[in-house]
């Protein structure tokens, strides 16, 4: 049996954390009694008697055990559930395992109505929202800060605090989980370059010039597609992977799809902003001649793959991981393909504006104003976030892929937002400096790169990875400041609940139509109906929580 130990590690406190992670405490909302601050404490000490926290969770169809392995026989009998008594002396007892979503929410439903609740649990925005709104979340500011590490605090970005943030006070605490490598590049045939005689774009219109020579060479045949842009126009906190996707390009003319944006003091919705209408009326220009796929609306992230890997595509715009889909499949089957990777060009030579991302959302960690012990919900989540540093085997799969982190009592991994970027910074490092890698999940990486570059395992790992990767091209403009995110942190307000998905919807057919040919003003008419529709109530209750955060 594999024993963690952690306690010997060197563990640098800081005195203060952010504002928002220090909120005063409410004295009436932990029933431990620690609403001022006891000052920094080791998390790795040890509870002696033992205490038990209740908890809950949601089990998944693809969630295997083996019931002859006490490391793996169950959610209630695993290797966390062991280390989490022996390293911290907490017994973990499920109150529920729920076997979908809505068994899920129906028993939340029913307990928070008769008050009777888990010490903690992992929730989700709508749960989240009725446990605030009953009152059963202990304001964690104090002891998070008291309890956490420096490491994990750094860990975590604003986003993250400000999510569990309402009037001032942090109720529960965020638990870090990685986002920003979803953000988006553009990929362009270098191969196709070579053949027009063309430089690699550095401008939208250099991107167009690009694509209309891809076309009218015809180098992916009578279908070629200079631009592809599929159906996939997701953004903010609903941001989505996958390949043809629309903000990188619309993000060259400071135009976000689906974000909050901080104008004049205030936050204001994006896909409404007047940066829209050029970047608008330049996809129709493209559009009406032919440089963009005419059956955009109808083309899924799964057909846009399939157009890539056989070889019909000249340029698109995509997530860093890309290289593992289309791209690879292509690199396989094309052996003169290449592709390369740039960070999205602006319209204007010079007028680099930020890109949006897939903000990083941290897992909503609840703890019950009821709790007798809410820091040891705390300590628990640095256990399981320091275990990665010490030992990627025990944290992530063995050798026969059981994956350890699955059955976690919060449920998944601790990663930082930049948690890929990273890795692949050290990966590049260590390659090109000599420069030493400690971290042993990224000395994992490290060794399935060098085994890529020698033709072991799978060329993407290399092009994702790699010093020339993709990842490395994202670790370098998160570096240089070039990611902008989601102002919008909060729960969904009551007329975003309501009527947001509605009139959203009415907006994007708006776009599509105008890109297919129809007058600007119909988009301008879509955004008069958006603020008529609910759009101006939404604006102001996200404003009522934006100015709640300076409180």
């Amino acid at each position: 049996m594999k024993k963690l130990v952690l306690k010997g590690m060197a563990l640098v406190l800081i005195a203060g954390l952010t504002a928002l992670g220090a909120c005063s405490k409410k004295a009436d909302n932990a029933g431990s009694g620690l609403a001022s601050s006891v000052g920094k404490q080791d998390p790795f000490v040890k509870y002696s008697p033992e205490i038990t926290l209740t908890t809950v969770r949601t089990m998944s169809p693809n969630d295997k055990f083996d019931t002859n392995d006490p490391e793996k026989r169950s959610y209630e009998e695993n290797r966390w559930i062991r280390a989490i008594k022996e390293e911290l002396g907490i017994n973990v007892k499920y109150n529920w395992l729920a076997p979908d979503g809505d068994s899920s929410l129906a028993k939340w439903n029913a307990n928070i109505a008769a008050r009777d609740i888990p010490d903690f649990a992992v929730v989700d925005d709508n749960v989240y929202k009725l446990l605030y709104e009953a009152d059963l979340i202990a304001d964690m500011g104090q002891i998070f800060e008291d309890y956490s590490t420096e490491e994990y605090r750094a860990s975590l970005v604003q986003a993250d605090y400000e999510m569990m943030t309402m009037d001032g006070q942090m109720w529960g605490f965020p638990g870090a989980k990685k986002a920003l490598s979803g953000t988006t590049v553009l990929y362009v045939r270098q191969d196709w370059l070579d053949k027009v005689g063309l430089q690699v774009p550095q401008t939208i219109d250099e991107v167009i010039n690009v694509a209309r020579a891809f076309r009218n060479a015809k180098l992916g045949g009578n279908e070629t597609v200079g631009l592809l842009l599929t159906n996939n126009f997701n953004g903010g906190s609903n941001h989505s992977l996958g390949d043809g996707k629309w903000d990188g390009f619309l993000n060259g003319y400071g135009a976000y799809i689906n974000y909050w944006l901080v104008k004049d003091g205030k936050l204001a919705y994006s896909t409404v902003q007047p940066e829209w209408r050029p970047a608008l009326l330049k996809l129709q220009e493209i559009y009406k001649e032919g440089l963009v796929n005419k059956d955009f609306p109808s083309v899924t992230t799964a057909l846009a793959r399939e157009m890539i890997a056989s070889g019909k595509v000249g340029i698109f715009y995509s997530n860093a991981s890309a290289v593992i889909h289309g791209i690879n499949t292509l690199l396989k089957t094309d052996p003169n393909a290449k592709i390369l990777h740039v960070f999205p060009p602006p319209a204007t030579k010079g007028q680099m504006y930020p890109v949006q991302t897939n903000s990083p959302k941290a897992w909503r960690i609840f703890v019950s104003k009821n709790s007798q012990h809410p820091e040891a919900v705390v300590k628990m989540a640095m256990l399981a976030y320091h275990a990665r540093f010490k030992d990627a085997f025990y944290y992530y799969e063995d050798q026969t892929g059981f994956p350890y982190y699955k059955y976690l009592p919060f449920g998944d991994t601790f990663q930082s937002a930049d948690d890929d970027l990273l890795k692949s910074a050290a990966v590049r490092d260590a390659e090109l400096n000599g420069k030493p890698i400690t971290d042993v999940q990224w000395l994992a990486m490290y060794d399935t790169y060098k085994a890529a570059k020698e033709g072991t395992a799978d060329l993407w790992n290399l092009n994702l990875y790699g010093p020339a990767g993709t990842f490395s091209t994202l670790y370098d403009s998160y570096k240089a400041g070039l990611y902008l995110l989601d102002a919008y942190n909060g729960l969904p307000t009551d007329t975003m609940a309501l009527k947001g998905e509605i009139i959203n919807a009415a907006l994007q057919t708006a776009i599509f139509e105008v890109v297919m040919g129809a007058d600007i003003s119909t988009y301008d008419r879509a955004v008069e109906r958006w603020y008529a529709d609910g759009g101006t109530q939404i604006v102001n209750e996200v404003n009522k929580w934006y100015q709640g955060l300076k409180k």
